[in-house]
């Protein structure tokens, strides 16, 4: 299951556009605080770092015969090996003040640093020196395609603790200040990255998970979370929190850190489904998933009219170059829904008290009760209940 986005080309590259506007016009000015200027780059730079998960697919639009769409995952499956044949995400920082249009306009940017780590989310925790590194990640290697190959097109290398670094620098640059002063001896340093124009990195097919029990026993390729009580819950949250450094005409320093989207990690394929279901009922009751229906009865509980967009749009949301649900579709998975609660009625008072609440009304009835059950399974074919109506999950 992912978060899909609009497409990246047009919404993103017209952020990019704004920024790196923005970016000349402030490098351009002439302020009497040259301090104040600076103060300036380093905050229009930082506002325009972006993570995003690009992801091609075909006939999106009519006329376009791919398009990249921003896919965000929401949940990590584990893997223990590097080479694999399905395809795991690909994260991309983009700078986008940086453009590479006006790399003779403002000052041009010597280096790049980038260093991902795998987090844990906790609670309202916005300081990154407060977040508790959750374990290791790795780049996977899809089959068929050359390591060497892939490893010269991102530059993206993966450090001893299982950070994935990405070193950049201009072919102007002679001094490399952030791989020695980071003490990342193991990073790779390439040329200035661009896409579509704009300043970024990217991780191809970047991570792999493993949970093991004991933090003492060597950890096989993949994230390594040591903490077992988040490997029962299924509930911690994770996050990719990307450190970028920038040098700017070897006089402007700018240092931000950013994170990704949260996501839950799988460590089995059995526990995809019920994280799934999880995310997909907490998400809907727009509610924490920590919330227990214990402590807070009301969110067991969801009204069929948000339940039946969520539906319409599911498959989509999957795969992009479906269509929404019709009605009779989701008619059909509404009495699929409501025909145990039909059927557990014992008495014609029973299921007549019931179709006034999922119908607001009561049609013809029947005098037995087995047709007067057919009656009500053939309404909620033929006609959708009330959106206030409660489904329980």
């Amino acid at each position: 299951m992912r978060q899909q986005s609009p497409g990246i080309a047009t919404i993103q590259l017209l952020a990019a556009r704004e920024f790196a506007t923005l970016f000349k016009k402030v490098c351009s000015s002439t302020l009497e605080d040259a301090e104040e200027q600076r103060r300036l780059i380093e905050d229009v730079v930082k506002e325009s770092v972006v993570i995003e998960w690009p992801r091609t697919f075909p006939g999106v639009f009519p006329d376009q015969a791919e398009s990249e769409l921003d896919f965000a995952p929401l949940i990590h499956r584990a893997r223990n090996v590097v080479k694999c044949r399905t395809s795991h995400p690909t994260m991309r920082v983009k700078i986008c003040a940086i453009s590479e249009s006006n790399e003779m306009m403002c000052p041009q940017v010597a280096e790049t640093f980038y260093r991902a780590s795998l987090v844990k989310l906790s609670g309202d925790t916005s300081d990154c020196k407060l977040r508790q590194i959750a374990g290791k990640m790795i780049l996977t290697q899809r089959e068929g395609i050359a390591a060497t190959k892939s490893a010269e097109q991102s530059g993206a290398v993966v450090s001893a603790e299982g950070k994935l670094l990405c070193s950049q620098s201009s072919s102007h640059s002679q001094i490399m200040l952030f791989a020695n002063k980071l003490s990342e001896p193991m990073v790779r340093t390439t040329t200035l990255k661009y896409e579509n124009g704009v300043l970024c990195a990217t991780f191809p097919e970047i991570v792999s998970f493993y949970v093991e029990r004991n933090p003492s026993i060597p950890s096989l390729m993949g994230v390594t979370l040591n903490s077992m009580v988040d490997r029962r819950t299924l509930s911690t949250r994770y996050a990719i929190q990307v450190e970028v450094h920038i040098n700017i005409d070897n006089r402007i320093i700018v240092t931000h850190t950013l994170v990704s989207h949260p996501f839950l990690i799988a460590i089995t394929n059995d526990q995809t489904e019920p994280l799934l279901q999880s995310i997909f009922w907490h998400r809907l009751l727009n509610c924490d998933q920590q919330e227990s229906s214990d402590y807070f009865p009301d969110k067991s509980q969801l009204d069929w009219g948000t339940l039946r967009q969520a539906l319409r749009a599911f498959i989509k949301a999957q795969v992009p170059t479906a269509r929404f649900l019709s009605d009779c579709e989701l008619r059909h998975i509404q009495t699929m829904l409501l025909l145990p609660r039909i059927l557990k009625c014992g008495s014609t008072n029973e299921l007549q008290l019931l179709e006034i609440n999922m119908f607001g009304t009561i049609e013809r009835q029947e005098r037995d009760l087995h047709e007067e059950m057919k009656r009500l399974r053939n309404r909620l074919l033929a006609t959708s209940v009330l959106d206030t109506f409660l489904i329980e999950r």
